[in-house]
């Protein structure tokens, strides 16, 4: 195996680059009078074929002017992401260089985008066999039915542009569609939407050969395998992975735009995006660019033909290097967050965003997991989206992913948009197994953070309006009351109340200051802390959204734990780390638990509570207070080694006001959409 490549030099952000390389290229050629190229690359795409586009019927989707917010959500970002993704490169490239070895890949190109940047990229294994070069993030593949996004992408262009939409019936732009059979009297006539969703019914594959490796598929042969089809389910009512769906969706883009699909696809996606290495024919590609694609039989490599996919090649056509597809990765990923400004992308960021977006679900599986597992079932939601698919699990929050696998070549991109950090992977073998590459590559990223979701920071509003809260609780000040808060709120609490609430909070608590936002309902609710000097309160505060005036405010006091509450909890801790152990030292945790519990205590149940959270969670370390009712009930979060973090809840005996009566060990309240184990 080669050594691995060095990593790609970090710059400017690659859309900008791009931008700026496109601006130049556009001013040159409108100097020189030159007509931009048809495809990127210098490849070269033959005679133009005359197409009659469709007259546009509707005016562009942007037609009426918007009302917009005078502020835009803000999605805070670790500045230590980079970092935390170069840390573990280690662990990546043993992973991937072992995995390359097993399963026999010729040649690898990984690379990791973050902030816009493809931060890492390594290749692996060798360009071609016959030499010892190894891939980089400039070698090419071919990236198979990832092609498809790029379809789905000027679809969207076109109906943002009002030359189509996604609800007309495809036969408008594809007439042999109306020849179609299908199962029932009450099927709906196939709509391009439903060509984007894989839910035409259509079956995967058409009547027509595009892994012929002699001859290209014409448009004749495409268009002839539509007549007399039997769709294989109702449009609309399931998904039926189809090639010959998307390559239908390239006749749309045709009869839309009255240009030929890749030369829009060239012109209006990839020369924007600065994609200059991406090509729809192998041998435009410069050469010792290529990447030799290989296929197995009778158990050997061996170098793969490649595939003529001629008029179908919007199904899967594109070859692609690392860094333009990091290019393109890059430009999915500006889609987020929403937000007001610029949108001067080749398609806009709502689009991108829906064509990420579910719109028919695909599968749901719930399944329990092993013990040592963090969560208590492992769930995971799949759906087609626009040519992509999206998933949510118990471990990640929302991907959107999409692969490819043709005439020698494997591909995989998988966005993660709440993160803005995206994975690019090529591979020139037809069999490689993504999962197997991945899924440690994914565990590696999400335990050091290089996936975790970047933070929404709260209107300025909101954050006005809790620290003008806050204010009041030290010195209440009517005129600052009344400019704070709605009519509607002070006609339900007076001046007085509210001093007098807050007064009695103060012999509590003490003083308090602003403290951090604990979590935050978009746009105009959140729950902040109060630091005070004993214990802490919780504010909970909901803004009007017509005068940002606090329309809802509650407070939630914790108490500190007394002394005889904390002594209670640092000794049941200790216990528990010693409540699954030898059956030896069984008499001594008997003694020394029944120093703890009250004589009204089921010593038998507390034990068996006690050996649950050692065996399931291990060793656990006693954490801040979650909540207090007066000096007898108390509950503690408990921070544990595996498993998830517990809330323990006590109750003193007001009899025994030293010993514990009830123990009760919760799972601790989750922002996150699967339990964790108890």
């Amino acid at each position: 195996m080669s050594a691995p490549a060095p990593p790609a030099a970090p710059g400017a952000s690659l859309l900008r680059r791009a931008a700026r390389l496109s601006l130049l290229l556009a001013l040159t050629r409108c100097a020189t009078g030159e007509r931009p190229p048809a495809s990127p690359g210098g490849s070269a795409p033959g005679p133009e074929v005359a197409r009659e586009a469709i007259p546009a019927a509707r005016a562009p989707v942007d037609d009426a002017p918007l009302v917009v917010a005078e502020e835009s959500r803000v999605w805070v970002d670790d500045p230590g992401r980079r970092a935390k993704l170069l840390a573990v490169a280690p662990q990546i490239e043993a992973h991937l260089g072992a995995e390359l070895a097993r399963q026999g890949i010729p040649g690898i190109s990984f690379g990791v985008v973050v902030g816009g940047e493809l931060a890492y990229a390594r290749g692996f294994g060798a360009r071609d066999p016959a030499t010892p070069e190894a891939p980089d993030a400039d070698t090419v593949y071919r990236v198979g039915s990832i092609t498809k996004t790029l379809t789905a992408a000027a679809i969207l262009q076109l109906r943002d542009e009002g030359k189509l939409a996604l609800d007309d019936p495809a036969a408008r732009y594809v007439p042999e569609l109306a020849q179609v059979v299908y199962p029932t009297s009450d099927s709906p006539p196939i709509k391009i939407r439903h060509l984007l969703t894989h839910s035409s019914g259509l079956p995967r594959l058409g009547r027509f050969k595009y892994s012929d490796a002699a001859r290209e598929v014409t448009e004749a042969e495409l268009r002839a395998a539509v007549p007399g089809t039997l769709l294989e389910y109702v449009p609309g009512t399931k998904e039926v992975y189809s090639n010959f769906g998307f390559a239908l969706l390239g006749l749309v883009v045709e009869r839309a735009s009255g240009r030929r699909y890749r030369d829009h696809v060239s012109e209006r996606l990839l020369a924007p995006l600065g994609m200059s290495a991406s090509f729809w024919d192998e041998r435009a590609v410069p050469p010792g660019r290529l990447a030799t694609g290989h296929r197995k039989r009778a158990g050997k490599l061996e170098p793969a033909a490649h595939w003529r996919f001629g008029a179908s090649e919007a199904a899967g056509g594109l070859y692609s290097s690392l860094r333009d597809m990091a290019r393109y990765v890059a430009f999915q990923l500006s889609a987020y967050p929403p937000r007001s400004g610029d949108d001067t992308g080749p398609l806009r960021r709502s689009s991108i965003r829906e064509a990420h977006t579910t719109a028919r679900p695909a599968r749901l599986s719930v399944e329990p997991v092993a013990a040592e597992g963090r969560h208590a079932i492992d769930a995971r939601a799949t759906g087609y989206a626009y040519a992509w698919r999206a998933h949510q699990s118990c471990e990640d929050d929302a991907v959107v992913r999409h692969n490819g696998a043709t005439d020698g070549y494997s591909a995989w991109v998988e966005l993660y948009p709440r993160a803005g950090v995206g994975l690019v992977l090529l591979a020139s073998s037809a069999e490689a197994d993504a999962e197997a590459l991945l899924d440690e590559v994914r565990a590696t990223l999400r335990e050091a953070g290089v996936t975790a979701p970047r933070k929404e920071r709260p209107s300025r509003r909101l954050e006005s309006a809790f620290h003008g809260a806050a204010a009041l609780y030290e010195r209440f000040d009517p005129a600052r009351y009344e400019a704070l808060f709605t009519p509607e709120f002070r006609g339900g609490v007076p001046d007085s109340t509210f001093e007098a609430t807050v007064q009695r909070f103060r012999q509590t608590h003490g003083a308090c200051r602003p403290g951090a936002l604990l979590s935050w309902e978009p746009p105009l609710e959140a729950r902040y802390a109060m630091v005070c000097e004993r214990g802490r309160i919780e504010a909970r505060l909901t803004l009007d959204a017509a005068t940002s005036r606090i329309v809802r405010y509650h407070l939630d006091g914790i108490a500190p734990p007394t002394e005889a509450m904390k002594r209670a909890a640092e000794r049941v801790i200790e216990l528990a780390a010693g409540a699954g152990g030898a059956a030896g030292a069984a008499g001594d945790r008997t003694a020394s638990l029944a120093q703890v519990l009250s004589r009204a205590a089921d010593a038998g149940a507390v034990q068996q509570e006690l050996r649950a959270l050692e065996e399931r969670h291990g060793r656990c370390k006693l954490g801040g207070s979650v909540d207090s009712d007066g000096d007898h009930e108390h509950a503690f979060r408990i921070v544990c080694e595996r498993g998830g973090n517990r809330v323990m809840k006590l109750r003193l005996d007001p009899g025994e006001p030293d010993r514990v009566r009830e123990i009760e060990i919760v799972a601790a309240r989750q922002a996150g959409r699967c339990p964790e184990r108890r």
